[in-house]
């Protein structure tokens, strides 16, 4: 017997940083201007050491909110360890409705 059953957890308190840019107000965040990349404009922020992943670096983003590219050196473990992290030929357009949906069958762990 299949079992189709999904959970739906929160991400990590300190680990989703690695993957959501945090809004200025709550990183502490500051400007440093704007460049082009694949593009797009966006604006590039540094952050500081914040919460315990002390890492410190850039992020860039579009005028969306989208996070093309973070650059940043990471502590964690007592390692100094450098990261980049960018994606390429971007493209904005409708996404299928299914793409956020449940599949079929599936039935939330309760």
């Amino acid at each position: 017997m299949v079992n189709h059953t999904y959970l739906v957890m929160p991400m990590d308190d300190e680990l989703f940083r690695r993957y959501i840019a945090r809004t200025v107000d709550a990183s502490g965040s500051r400007k440093l201007g704007t460049e082009r990349i694949e593009g797009l404009t966006t604006t590039k922020y540094a952050f500081g050491n914040d919460g315990e992943l002390d890492a410190a670096g850039s992020y860039w983003l579009t005028s969306t909110g989208v996070m093309v590219r973070r650059e940043y050196n990471d502590g964690v473990f007592g390692q100094n360890t450098h990261h980049l992290e960018f994606m390429t030929h971007i493209t904005f357009g409708k996404q299928p409705t299914g793409l956020f949906e449940i599949p079929a069958g599936y039935k939330p762990a309760t």
